[in-house]
């Protein structure tokens, strides 16, 4: 197959090839930020792909900090259990995004704890008159979903520098290093040629169930095509069964397995 980059009339591969430097210089932000109140549960407001960054958050909190639960709110509202012990991380690349405005000014007149992440917009404006922690991230203009790296490693960041996990420099900076290298864009081109035109089906596991929703709405908003993303074990008990009728219908999806890299 013959990839023509004049279709890339918004530049997004160049924009893409900036991704893993994101993960190094996102770890000089918010180094400084010291939360005073005991950190009992976590939770991030974020919508699109600034609301990515709370899911990356959720799965690396399973084992890192395993008692500590992380809820993602992605509304208008905020829930019963967003009480003073609670640390809220505010997710918009932005900074003025409807629903995560809405929710802020909400949950910030409880007065619980709150770190703002954005570039700017009006979050920044409004985030000194709740007295909340404020997260200048670099504005290059990017697209949030290219941008997860600046919204989600800064959380990351304010939990090591307050004891809530361990610190993860190093496999930030082996992130980095390996999405550098130059072999992804071949493997994707041949990942374009297996899929064709068929609607992508991304399938993980449940602790890495974030990447593969990353995947789908990545290629919902950039390819503008459907895609969906399930979770082993429970996709066993429901769209396995599409596959075992071998209908005509099965042949219009592919399904994409992404494999957990298991250490010892």
């Amino acid at each position: 197959m013959e990839f023509n980059y004049e279709h890339d009339s918004q530049n997004f591969r160049k924009q893409l090839l900036t991704f893993p430097a994101q993960f190094k210089d996102a770890l000089s932000l918010g180094a400084g930020i010291q939360i005073k109140t005991p950190i009992e549960q976590i939770i991030v407001i974020g919508m699109g792909g600034s609301g990515i960054a709370g899911r990356l958050l959720q799965n690396y909190l399973r084992k890192a900090a395993p008692k500590i639960p992380v809820h993602l709110i992605q509304d208008y509202h905020i829930p019963e259990y967003a009480t003073k012990n609670a640390l809220v991380f505010v997710v918009s690349y932005s900074g003025n995004t409807e629903e995560t405005l809405a929710t802020y000014r909400l949950i910030a007149r409880k007065g619980i704890s709150c770190v703002v992440i954005s570039s700017g917009g009006k979050l920044a404006q409004i985030a000194p008159m709740f007295s909340s922690e404020f997260i200048q991230i670099p504005n290059a203009e990017l697209p949030p979903r290219i941008a997860t790296a600046y919204l989600f490693v800064p959380m990351l960041v304010v939990l090591m520098k307050n004891g809530v996990i361990a610190n993860a420099a190093y496999a930030m900076d082996s992130i980095s290093e390996s999405l550098g290298k130059d072999i992804y864009e071949a493997y994707a081109k041949d990942l374009v040629e297996q899929v064709g035109v068929k609607t992508p089906i991304i399938y993980t596991s449940s602790e890495q169930s974030a990447i593969g929703y990353k995947w789908k709405t990545s290629l919902n908003e950039t390819a503008k095509t459907f895609a969906f993303s399930s979770i082993f074990p429970e996709c066993n008990h429901n769209e396995l069964e599409c596959y075992a009728a071998s209908s005509e219908s099965i042949e219009d999806f592919v399904a994409l397995l992404i494999k957990d890299l298991k250490g010892d």
